[in-house]
């Protein structure tokens, strides 16, 4: 028996402020138990979403959702300092073990180009091509943001699992709210399973208690199996032949 408790599911409302993008639109319907809102250009923005996507743009200065995506920024911001970009970068290495990396294989994407950045101070690299960040920030319990240094139109990103796969594990991150219980699984477990002579003797004690000699002899007999009753009952009957047929030698 095991036991777990789980937490209930939210919700998820995203808010995508973007230039129409079939891949992004494709991903978002995709998904369960999200609904999403396109913004475009990025004016009055007002929070209210789990998750907001930034695409092609930068979220205004002092905005900050609870949880954000931003595809290859041009600008400084919060999450760092642009220092420039590189062509035909590599995925060298990314953090298999990250929940919003799971089941996200990296090792196959090809990209064009991506910008170079300095990450924040206390920002995680989760994609990296040989020291440099590709997609890098915080995603925990006190903060959630999430910097890509490249964009979609300028490598095969969008056209592998990886991509639904991520924007799943960042929706299902959302879900479980702002706050994460961490729950050791499968929790406390204990074995209900009792003996088959156990059980059986005592269905039959219990017709009868005052069988105590019977009780005992049934215990004893079924304590093994009956493929190793009938391979002893076997070898006794190959040295009763054996015995038997040296005595008519010996008459």
């Amino acid at each position: 028996q095991a036991e777990t408790r789980l937490d209930p599911l939210n919700a998820v409302s995203v808010e995508l402020v973007s230039p129409p993008n079939a891949f992004l639109e494709s991903v978002l319907d995709s998904l369960d138990g999200v609904s999403w809102h396109r913004t475009w250009p990025a004016e009055n923005l007002k929070p209210g979403a789990n998750l907001w996507m930034f695409h092609r743009c930068a979220p205004p200065e002092g905005f900050r959702p609870a949880a954000m995506v931003i595809m290859d920024p041009s600008t400084n911001g919060f999450w760092g300092e642009v220092r420039g970009e590189w062509e035909q970068p590599m995925v060298s290495d990314w953090r298999r073990e990250s929940d919003i990396l799971r089941f996200v294989g990296m090792d196959h994407v090809r990209l064009q180009k991506a910008r170079e950045f300095l990450p924040a101070g206390g920002a995680e690299v989760f994609v990296e091509s040989f020291g440099k960040p590709l997609i890098f920030g915080r995603w925990d319990a006190r903060s959630r943001w999430l910097v890509m240094a490249f964009s979609l139109e300028r490598s095969d990103f969008a056209l592998r699992t990886a991509f639904p796969i991520l924007m799943g594990n960042l929706a299902q991150s959302r879900r479980q709210g702002d706050v994460r219980t961490e729950t050791e699984l499968p929790g406390v477990v204990e074995s209900r399973l009792k003996r088959t002579a156990e059980i059986s003797g005592a269905v039959a004690f219990a017709k009868n208690p005052s069988a105590t000699g019977r009780w005992s002899l049934f215990s004893w007999w079924t304590l093994h199996p009956i493929w190793w009753w009938a391979v002893a009952a076997g070898v006794i009957w190959l040295l009763a032949e054996w015995l038997l047929f040296h005595r008519r030698i010996t008459e």
